[in-house]
């Protein structure tokens, strides 16, 4: 049988090996000792190690160790504060600027006048007037009391087909004047035998004081042409178709 090349080698290997075993038994005394088996590995020998004492050092206090690298604190900005930025074209702060104080213009208070001018007109007494071919005209008339002699009719603007009757206790030569009467007037001066002894014609608003020649009782101030267009004159004679003490005086 014809051996390859590599048995014949490993052959050789191992004859060279057991003549240089016996080789050595020859020269030194028998000493029992292992026969290393075929192909088997070097044992590890460990070598042993003499612990070192160790020098005490001070323990590192227990520190906390992140999951992961620890980032640096780093102090976050807070948000600026918004700062009014004024629009385009927008108006730039106001600026005080005096204010001239306007002029009060004072406004007249309305002008009094006598409570009974609310009365209808044919809610008001009547004087009559007796002409002398007899005929009687009369005229609604308004009868104040004597805390509103004052006012009068002034104050009005119109007056319509009305009157006012100013009655006295006794006769008398008292006075009248037209300040703050806007319409023109006619009075007849009526003594206390209710015979008319005078008619004055009164201008609106003139401030010129008028008073009669002769004593009177009564006086009765009609629209201004009233006693003319009614034929109604000096010496004829009146009488109420009312009650006058029905009427307070004060």
């Amino acid at each position: 049988m014809q051996l390859d090349i590599r048995t014949r080698v490993v052959i050789l290997c191992c004859v060279l090996a057991l003549a240089a075993v016996y080789g050595s038994s020859q020269d030194s005394p028998a000493t029992p000792s292992a026969t290393p088996p075929v192909a088997t590995r070097p044992a590890v020998t460990i070598a042993p190690v003499t612990a070192t004492p160790a020098t005490p050092t001070a323990a590192p206090a227990a520190t906390a160790t992140p999951a992961a690298p620890a980032a640096t604190p780093t102090a976050t900005p807070r948000p600026a504060r918004p700062t009014a930025t004024p629009a385009s074209g927008a108006t730039p702060a106001a600026t005080a600027v005096e204010t001239p104080t306007p002029t009060l213009t004072a406004t007249p208070s309305p002008e009094p006048t006598a409570t009974t001018g609310a009365l209808p007109l044919e809610a008001l007494p009547r004087i009559e007037f007796v002409r002398a071919d007899g005929t009687v005209v009369s005229l609604p008339i308004e009868v104040p009391a004597r805390t509103e002699y004052g006012i009068g009719l002034s104050g009005r603007y119109e007056l319509g087909e009305r009157g006012m009757l100013f009655h006295y206790e006794e006769e008398g030569r008292r006075s009248f004047w037209m300040k703050n009467t806007h319409i023109d007037l006619d009075i007849a001066f009526i003594g206390a035998d209710f015979v008319i002894r005078e008619i004055f014609g009164m201008e609106a608003e003139s401030l010129e004081i008028r008073r009669p020649d002769d004593v009177y009782r009564y006086a009765v101030e009609a629209p201004s042409g009233w006693y003319a267009a009614n034929g109604v004159q000096v010496g004829d004679t009146a009488r109420f178709a009312f009650v006058l003490e029905d009427y307070p005086l004060e």
